[in-house]
């Protein structure tokens, strides 16, 4: 009998994982309208797609600048150039790794040389992660109002958006912070090696209840969104169909919260599948929603290319770091 320790447990839930992603794609290839998939490929225009592939690059620089702050609160200051060279190389991370968490682990690792403790790269990391989730909750729970209650749907949404935006920045003030510090200190306290990490995880704790960094990194959360709506609105018209703005937003923000939750390796199929679920009830075709779904993927894959490439230029330096000139410490 298989004792069900920790490794074993890791193992078995990884392959328990590992089939769900499998089963997900096969539903998916199954339901896949290969016809109607075909056709729609051979409509695609161009002009919108490289607008579109231009328009995803871009709004890169709003999470750039958003782990640009995070590192802020954790210590280090960094030029802008290298958060995004650093960020790309996590999208590539992140495409290259099973599970979400490999771009995070990269921006660590590549940290670690640059503050007191290795453990702060991770935190800042950690951080950024912290500030996307909650301003994705509470875009996600303004746009789920905004989709199932008919007397809102002709509302401007942006009120909606920014109060719950507030609300959910305003949640970790409810959070008793000593207390938590206390059980870290406790917990990691009898551990010699681990005397830094309280410390850097006590700063960590500090710098996400700080209020102008919850709200700075809720605007950038929000461009990005609404970034990537305007990158969709052009997708769709690259083959044909006409989206809305808003609705568009909206059905974006449940299909990167279901993205997010951590079921499958790498939300490969899930991801997908929240595309072709979400865009057919909208009114796409099943063909249509499923080239949607294609060709974000497919801009996914451009930002993990392009991290891919300032990883090999990385690896090729001489440097032992991810730039040429490490980020110093803020005194």
């Amino acid at each position: 009998m298989v004792a069900w320790n920790g490794p074993n447990r890791r193992r078995m839930l990884f392959s328990l994982r590992a089939m769900l992603c499998v089963a997900l794609l096969f539903l998916l290839y199954r339901y896949f309208p290969a016809e109607g998939f075909q056709k729609e490929l051979f409509r695609l225009r161009l002009a919108p797609l490289l607008l579109a592939a231009l328009g995803y690059l871009a709004i890169q620089l709003a999470a750039s600048l958003r782990f640009s702050l995070a590192l802020g609160a954790m210590g280090f200051r960094v030029p802008l150039a290298r958060v995004i060279h650093l960020h790309f190389v996590s999208l590539f991370f992140n495409m290259l790794l099973p599970g979400g968490i490999g771009g995070d682990a990269a921006k660590g690792y590549y940290l670690r040389a640059s503050s007191d403790h290795w453990g702060k790269g991770i935190l800042a990391a950690l951080l950024d992660r912290y500030l996307g989730l909650v301003s994705l909750t509470a875009l996600a729970l303004a746009s789920g109002i905004m989709l199932h209650t008919p007397g809102l749907r002709g509302a401007a949404p942006l009120p909606w958006i920014l109060g719950f935006l507030v609300l959910t920045s305003s949640a970790p003030y409810a959070l008793r912070a000593g207390w938590l510090r206390g059980i870290l200190r406790r917990g990691l306290g009898r551990f010699a090696w681990a005397s830094g990490a309280t410390g850097a995880a006590d700063e960590g704790i500090r710098a996400a209840r700080r209020p102008r960094l919850l709200a700075l990194g809720a605007i950038l959360t929000l461009s990005y969104y609404m970034g990537s709506s305007v990158v969709h609105l052009l997708l769709g018209k690259a083959f044909g169909a006409e989206l809305e703005y808003w609705p568009t937003f909206h059905l974006l923000i449940v299909v990167a919260l279901v993205s997010s939750l951590p079921l499958l390796p790498g939300a490969h199929g899930q991801r997908e599948a929240a595309y072709v679920v979400m865009f057919t009830a909208y009114g796409l075709s099943r063909s249509q929603s499923f080239l949607l779904a294609a060709l974000a993927l497919g801009m996914l894959l451009l930002g993990a290319v392009v991290g891919g490439f300032l990883y090999l230029t990385l690896r090729a330096s001489r440097e032992d770091g991810l730039t040429i000139q490490r980020p110093t410490l803020v005194s």
